[in-house]
């Protein structure tokens, strides 16, 4: 018989039209600016401003439920595309300074509702069936140790882990990093694999051997669209 996913409870996809309209406002006025304030035009910011007000119509969208499926997926796209276009922006510009002012302000205030979106996906995922928030958790921690090294490194931050190792001779260096590098690596690629496996249990359950439709059975082992282990499910 015919199915459909459950729908993102409405508290969610009220956040999600927000935080995505917000964005959108935030992307016309930093467009403007691009345009009006040294150094101008900076065509950096315009073009992965409009690119940023392009995604985030898409989460409003979303938000509203203008597409029965992929809620999920589309609003960590939208995410993502928030994400990256003010990076990119930010990095295009002379020191990061749109006329006398830091966008830096602009780019954590752009990754804070990324993340929110994110969270917004992944709980609405999740909700379809709780169970699996315990290996998403793990998942997250497991995969947070490579995290931290990278935003630490990314802030320029990296000396706190150097700097304790500068000392020692070469060998033992290599001997300490090593080791340590490839556990934190093998952490990461554990809770990514778990992460993603909770998620894509979180599809309606199909009647045994039977596709959506009802039509023809289903080969062994072979999810269908849209159900448990399908890539299809979020």
């Amino acid at each position: 018989m015919p199915y459909t996913l459950p729908r993102f409870p409405r508290y969610l996809l009220g956040t999600a039209v927000l935080i995505s309209a917000l964005v959108g406002l935030s992307a016309a006025a930093v467009a403007v600016f691009a345009v009006i304030l040294p150094p101008k035009p900076a065509f950096g910011v315009l073009g992965f401003e409009l690119i940023a007000l392009l995604a985030a119509t898409l989460g409003v969208l979303l938000g509203l439920g203008r597409f029965a499926e992929g809620a999920g997926l589309g609003l960590v796209c939208v995410a993502g595309t928030v994400l990256a276009s003010a990076g990119l922006g930010y990095v295009s510009l002379p020191e990061g300074v749109l006329g006398a002012v830091s966008m830096k302000g602009w780019v954590l205030s752009r990754a804070a509702a990324a993340a929110g979106l994110t969270l917004i996906a992944v709980t609405g995922v999740l909700s379809r069936n709780p169970v699996m928030w315990r290996p998403f958790l793990k998942g997250c921690v497991l995969s947070l140790p490579l995290v931290l090294i990278g935003l630490l490194w990314l802030a320029g931050r990296h000396h706190v882990l150097v700097s304790p190792l500068a000392p020692l001779p070469g060998v033992i260096k290599a001997l300490i990093v090593l080791p340590v590098g490839v556990v934190v690596c093998a952490c990461f690629c554990a809770g990514l694999h778990l992460a993603i496996f909770a998620l894509q249990r979180c599809g309606p359950a199909q009647p045994a051997g039977t596709t959506g439709t009802g039509a023809a059975p289903n080969l062994p082992g072979t999810p269908t669209p849209g159900s448990p282990g399908s890539p299809m499910a979020v």
